[in-house]
């Protein structure tokens, strides 16, 4: 079996989820307003919701199972800063499955647009949250050599850069660059 965590390979659901979704549910919630779609339509997008957030509680389980192997390369606050953004991203995926739920409930016409638009509004911001979480993921693995974590002896090229542990290694905030 791989030494390889799962959580770099789970986490890109929830995050191409988070892009994708905003997109789908402009195209019902336009499609709604239009006549193209039943109000009954719009439990696709609530199903999509619910597979995102599913999918981002088993990354955020996945991140909790690799944080302490991770802290043994990374410096700890770098690690709990990724962490929080993942939390946020979480609940905040959360909060607006239950607008995504309402909204596929309520039949009335001025209300059940209210619910989809503050939906697709929350989906929006969830987007946003996951390019920040994303980002920070990133900048653990090819930033702070997190991967060096899960490569054994002579698993893996450990390059003198790959020692840099967190921002206090760099306190001008320069990046490191390979001048190969």
């Amino acid at each position: 079996m791989s030494n390889l965590p799962l959580h770099p390979a789970l986490v890109h659901l929830p995050l191409g989820l988070a892009i994708f979704l905003p997109l789908l549910a402009i195209a019902f919630a336009v499609g709604i307003w239009r006549g193209w779609f039943s109000e009954k339509s719009w439990a696709i997008v609530a199903f999509f919701h619910l597979i995102l957030f599913a999918s981002a509680y088993v990354a955020l389980q996945t991140g909790e199972n690799d944080e302490e192997k991770v802290e043994k390369v990374v410096v700890k606050t770098v690690v709990e800063e990724h962490e929080e953004k993942a939390d946020v991203f979480f609940w905040a995926s959360g909060l607006t499955l239950i607008l995504s739920g309402g909204a596929s409930l309520i039949r009335k016409d001025k209300l059940g647009a209210a619910a989809r638009t503050a939906s697709v509004l929350g989906l929006l911001a969830v987007a946003g949250l996951s390019l920040q979480v994303g980002h920070s993921g990133g900048a653990l693995v090819y930033q702070y050599g997190a991967a060096q974590a899960h490569i054994g002896p002579g698993g893996g090229k450990a390059e003198p850069g790959g020692e840099v542990r967190g921002p206090e290694a760099n306190p001008k905030g320069e990046e490191a660059h390979d001048n190969d």
